[in-house]
């Protein structure tokens, strides 16, 4: 596998694409998907996948209780060992035919548009990354990254491992799920971590106009109007793919997860059984360790599923199946980590609010995001919004989506009690909030089209139906040419200047694979934070003293950033010469950083030292040995 542009290996991301759907579709597809009734085929393989990414962190955190490896052969064996005992019960095979039941199979427009969706997407992130020797942002990805890698070395979810000794923990605890799914799919094809993490964020990515499909199916929207949807969802450069400017890998995948959970938990509101309701709990259980801001966003998207005109003995027959699945959320999430959502909770409080911007400007920012970098599709919104409540059947993702476009609003600009404590799952920051219309706007953009092309019926009527199927998908390719087309490629332009935050040249990278070979594998490397050393430390394997973003090992005293940045100080600080102690020999450093970071070392500092001795040299970084020996005396 090529590890210097990983996006350009097309053997290595086949190879990589063969493990994902082993240990994603084919797990889902043995606990799930092979029961589903009457669906066809692809809506079967979208079930298994989002089945099996629930089943990662669910499983993944099981076996690491239990102390089984997570390795592919293991997994493999839990999950085959589940699966047997399951498909014995006839409750689980009646649960899993009701679902597939409940939702319509998926064809013609709306599976040629989710099919089109998903292959622009394709093209243009593997076009933008295709020269990319490390993903953007540092931030986010690295520090997701890091979490995949420890996940590989350790076989194990368990945190204490994760982020036990030589490293330590981040300021604010993070849960582990997703990485499960990375680490398993790395060990089992050779990719490394870094890149299964990357790679596994843009296929959930490409996947994302096909799983909509699930909700919208859940919604009861005409198939014409997602295939359109499915359209402009791919041509919104802010969701998904603008989501890789800050790295957000859980972002990515938690929005891939969410239709899933919102199938299962609808399917908990219709007359079924009670497993509806433990299978409805285990999925927000999962998506609560894939991305944890999902499940809020699903609890606002489900109740736009159930059944309508549903009568009070409906509704209470419901009830013990909804208090099952949040009982399962409490119980197997919430109780266990209350520590860290009281952290959490802190951390979050801590947050400034940025000051209101205005009605025009915080309505502008909605309109981009909802709406994307081309501007016919931004100036669509509003009238989209108005026009939602005039087509019968989308009045309820009208209402959604207007509930969310007022918490944003409330969030940006109000900024009310209210407002504040609902959107704090989102981090306080309006644009995640948005991220859930992904599901929405598309969807409201393409019923406002249809809107228009069914108003125009006195045209209509004066045509036979082969002139007025021609002139609708006449329309449809205009608009594909002229707003979608463009949508498309601006995201790839944009993706392109994602290299000023994914600080690591191909340069760079062949320096890595050097000291992988050159360097003894026991070498240990002192490095600065926001540069292109957290990616070195991947490709070279070696153990570097900072590895990722995060202020790693502050509460356990493993954090090395300040001795680090006193190597230049004549003589050395104590806290300095105890990295020698650490066996830290080596020194990497490079002159690009993110913007507005300032490094305090670099090469020319280093060159001008006589304590350093540089063994290699490529892009903008080089590595140096430290002569601990030729240190003068440190200052008392």
């Amino acid at each position: 596998m090529d590890h210097l542009t990983p996006f350009s290996d097309l053997p290595g991301f086949l190879a990589w694409l063969a493990g994902f759907l082993l240990l994603t579709a084919g797990p889902g597809f043995a606990l799930a998907g092979h029961r589903l009734a009457g669906q066809d085929r692809f809506t079967r393989l979208l079930a298994s996948l989002a089945t099996g990414m629930l089943a990662f962190p669910l499983l993944g955190h099981a076996m690491s209780f239990l102390q089984i490896p997570l390795t592919p052969a293991f997994y493999a064996l839990v999950v085959m060992g589940l699966a047997v005992v399951l498909d014995r019960s006839s409750r689980n095979r009646m649960l899993w035919q009701e679902v597939g039941a409940g939702i319509p199979p998926l064809g013609g427009l709306a599976l040629l548009g989710a099919l089109a969706g998903g292959a622009a997407l394709a093209v243009v992130i593997q076009q933008a990354f295709a020269g990319f020797a490390a993903s953007p942002h540092l931030h986010d990805a690295s520090n997701h990254s890091f979490m995949v890698r420890q996940v590989v070395e350790h076989a194990s979810l368990d945190r204490r491992l994760v982020f036990g000794p030589p490293y330590g923990s981040p300021p604010q605890d993070y849960l582990l799920g997703w990485h499960a799914g990375a680490a398993l799919i790395s060990r089992l094809t050779g990719a490394l971590p870094h890149v299964s993490a990357w790679y596994l964020a843009a296929t959930c990515a490409c996947l994302l106009p096909a799983m909509g499909t699930l909700v919208w199916r859940a919604f009861g929207i005409p198939g014409r109007i997602m295939g359109l949807g499915a359209g402009f969802l791919a041509a919104n450069y802010f969701m998904p793919t603008g989501i890789f400017s800050w790295g957000g890998y859980g972002q990515i995948i938690g929005l891939f997860a969410l239709p899933w959970a919102v199938v299962l938990l609808r399917n908990a509101a219709r007359p079924t059984g009670w497993p509806a309701g433990l299978a409805a709990g285990l999925a927000l259980l999962g998506l609560l360790h894939v991305h944890t801001a999902e499940v809020f966003a699903v609890l606002i998207l489900a109740p736009a599923t159930w059944p309508r005109g549903a009568d009070r003995a409906r509704w209470r027959s419901s009830a013990p199946r909804l208090a099952l699945a949040a009982g399962v959320l409490v119980v197997g999430g919430l109780l266990p980590l209350l520590p860290t959502f009281t952290s959490y909770n802190a951390f979050t409080a801590g947050h400034q609010v940025p000051p209101p911007p205005g009605w025009k400007a915080a309505w502008q920012q909605f309109t981009t995001y909802a709406g994307g970098n081309v501007p016919i599709l931004q100036l669509m919104i509003g009238p989209a919004l108005l026009a939602g409540v005039f087509r019968k059947g989308m009045r309820r993702v009208w209402v959604t989506s207007l509930v969310m476009t007022l918490l944003f609003l409330g969030l940006r600009q109000v900024q009310d009690p209210v407002s504040l404590l609902l959107t704090r799952p989102f981090y306080h920051q309006a644009g995640r909030l948005l991220y859930p219309q992904i599901f929405l706007m598309p969807l409201l953009v393409s019923g406002l089209f249809f809107l228009a092309v069914d108003g125009m019926g006195t045209l209509w009527s004066r045509l036979r139906w082969p002139g007025r199927t021609a002139i609708q998908v006449g329309l449809v390719l205009i608009i594909a040419a002229r707003w979608l087309y463009p949508g498309c490629y601006w995201s790839y332009r944009n993706m392109l200047n994602f290299t000023m935050v994914a600080p690591f040249s191909v340069e760079d990278a062949r320096l890595a694979e050097r000291m992988q070979q050159e360097l003894p594998p026991s070498a240990v490397v002192a490095n600065q934070d926001n540069d292109g050393s957290f990616w070195a430390m991947h490709l070279s394997g070696l153990r570097f003293l900072d590895p990722c973003t995060w202020d790693i090992g502050v509460k356990e005293g493993r954090c090395y950033r300040g001795p680090v940045a006193h190597l230049l100080d004549d003589p050395w600080p104590q806290q300095t010469i105890a990295l020698r102690e650490l066996g830290t020999r080596y020194l990497f450093v490079s002159d690009t950083a993110l913007p507005d970071s300032r490094h305090p070392i670099n090469r020319d500092h280093i060159d001008a030292d006589a304590r350093f001795r540089e063994i290699m040299r490529g892009g903008d970084s080089a590595v140096y040995e430290i002569l601990w020996d030729q240190a003068s005396l440190p200052q008392p």
